[in-house]
């Protein structure tokens, strides 16, 4: 929503909800969680410092998302990057 993507967690829910039983019960939690519209704090923070265009606060929420879990907050950062570049979220419907 911050970065103006209408129907973005449809699309997102849509996408991974058949690949659910393919990861750990900690992803799965999160996935759907992130396809209901709740997110972590890190990848809201990420999202923020997007739309800010600053380039320091890009860095510093990454940094933030590289201390969250083991690889879990920037796998978080790869798969929202994912979901950008391939259109799950930035497809039709963009405000």
């Amino acid at each position: 929503d911050l970065l103006g993507f209408e129907g973005a967690h449809r699309r997102l829910g849509a996408a991974v909800a058949t690949l659910l039983p393919c990861t750990t019960r900690s992803s799965q939690h999160l996935l759907a969680a992130a396809a209901a519209g709740r997110y972590t704090e890190g990848l809201i923070g990420l999202a923020a410092a997007l739309v800010s265009a600053s380039a320091p606060a890009v860095r510093t929420a990454l940094a933030v998302l590289g201390r969250w879990g083991a690889p879990s907050g920037l796998d978080q950062a790869t798969g929202f990057a994912a979901a950008i570049r391939t259109g799950t979220l930035a497809g039709a419907g963009a405000r």
